[in-house]
């Protein structure tokens, strides 16, 4: 892992030829919520993501408090999202987001402010397994709790490992081969794959038979889907992180790391690249200002 923040200016150019990287970029220079354009923006999707978040913990606190007597799923022994374990987390990501915000060198701020906004979003899923914990621990016992966590465990791995080979070839040029182990485990997974395909083509032969089972079901196939659902969000959120966010996350990073070199690739002066306060701060009137 620390070879890929390890890779020199040229070869950190190299990550633009990701197609993923090129939208990425593209895409979220023109929208308003990362370009500054509208300032309030952010701030009210932020404010909508932490009472989002606070619901959830609502909802867990409930889960126990006010359990529906008429539920499949008997009451939570054990809340594992207390309202002041919401709050540590959030306290964290404050202190995350006050860190990347003092780290960045340049005046753009879109690789900072998608972090931002993508350490949420982990932080929201973070708090949706926590909430599935409580409601699923006792019914699932700790076994398949740790038999589910396992399963995307694995997935998270074999996915990590293909993509972290995928940018040293992009990055290095090398032929990073997954080991023995590693095959195993792909192996492994195939068979996982394969078996979560028939349980989707079961699952849409049943919805095709019976179209009216849509709604929630308060039983033990409710409980399934549900369950289902929950290990879905957490492999898709993987490979989002992988797949989307990683690669382009990356190319900020060589940008905040060779900052000089990007500028003058792009073509802007000093004060263009670093922001006014940056450049009075650290820049003007030393041996770094350009004449």
């Amino acid at each position: 892992m620390k070879k890929l923040f390890n890779a020199t200016f040229e070869q950190s150019l190299k990550l633009l030829d990701d197609p993923l990287v090129d939208y990425m970029i593209r895409d979220t220079s023109k929208r308003s919520l990362y370009n500054g354009e509208k300032k309030v923006l952010p701030v009210i999707l932020f404010l909508m993501l932490v009472l989002f978040s606070y619901g959830i913990a609502i909802l867990s606190r409930d889960s126990i408090l006010q359990h529906n007597p008429a539920s499949f799923l008997p009451i939570p022994s054990i809340n594992f999202l207390p309202i002041n374990l919401f709050w540590i987390l959030n306290i964290i990501y404050l202190c995350s987001f006050i860190f990347f915000q003092t780290k960045s060198r340049f005046s753009n701020k879109l690789f900072i402010k998608l972090n931002n906004l993508n350490n949420y979003i982990i932080l929201l899923v973070i708090l949706m397994n926590l909430y599935f914990l409580t409601i699923f621990f006792k019914p699932l016992t700790l076994f398949g709790t740790l038999f589910l966590y396992l399963c995307v465990i694995l997935v998270g791995y074999v996915l990590v490992i293909s993509k972290f080979n995928a940018l040293e070839r992009l990055l290095f040029n090398s032929t990073s081969k997954l080991n023995k182990v590693d095959k195993k485990i792909e192996k492994l997974m195939d068979f996982i794959l394969k078996c979560g395909g028939i349980l989707i083509v079961i699952v849409g032969i049943w919805k095709f038979v019976f179209p009216d089972t849509g709604e929630v079901r308060n039983d033990i196939f409710g409980f399934i889907g549900i369950v289902f659902m929950w290990q879905l969000m957490n492999i898709g959120t993987i490979v989002a992180e992988l797949y989307m966010f990683l690669p382009y996350l990356l190319h900020g990073y060589y940008k905040n790391k060779f900052p000089e070199e990007y500028r003058h690739l792009e073509g802007k002066t000093q004060l263009e690249w670093y922001g006014e306060r940056y450049f009075n701060k650290h820049i003007k009137g030393t041996d770094r200002e350009e004449k």
